[in-house]
């Protein structure tokens, strides 16, 4: 395990399995196995994090995922805002092309009759 990032309802951790960088999910509200089995019915897609499994570590249980190496969407957009200042055209394209990429990963999540909380 390398670095934590804290968020509202979870830890991520960044830490190294089956030689790659992962993410490892430390959920605050004890919904591991239900987030595991959503993952599950998920299965793979190219604009959804790779579930690998569940990690048993010091009695508490994580999930672990592909990590995205970009950091969280919100980061993205962000970081990439102050570097995009002053070209309209540019910045409505990087933004156009995420809301692309974000719909395409929800059409598969509403495939399966989940609702994303944070999306809804």
């Amino acid at each position: 395990v390398l670095s934590p990032a804290v968020g509202q309802c979870k830890t991520v951790y960044r830490g190294w399995w089956d030689g790659r960088d992962v993410a490892l999910l430390h959920l605050r509200s004890g919904t591991c196995d239900t987030e595991a089995n959503i993952f599950s019915l998920l299965g793979r897609h190219p604009n959804l994090v790779t579930f690998h499994g569940v990690v048993y570590h010091q009695q508490s249980q994580m999930l672990l995922t592909e990590l995205a190496p970009l950091g969280s969407l919100d980061g993205v957009i962000d970081g990439h805002a102050a570097a995009l200042r002053g070209n309209v055209e540019a910045w409505k394209g990087m933004v156009l092309q995420i809301l692309r990429q974000v719909c395409a990963g929800m059409v598969r999540i509403g495939e399966v009759d989940i609702i994303h909380r944070d999306l809804a």
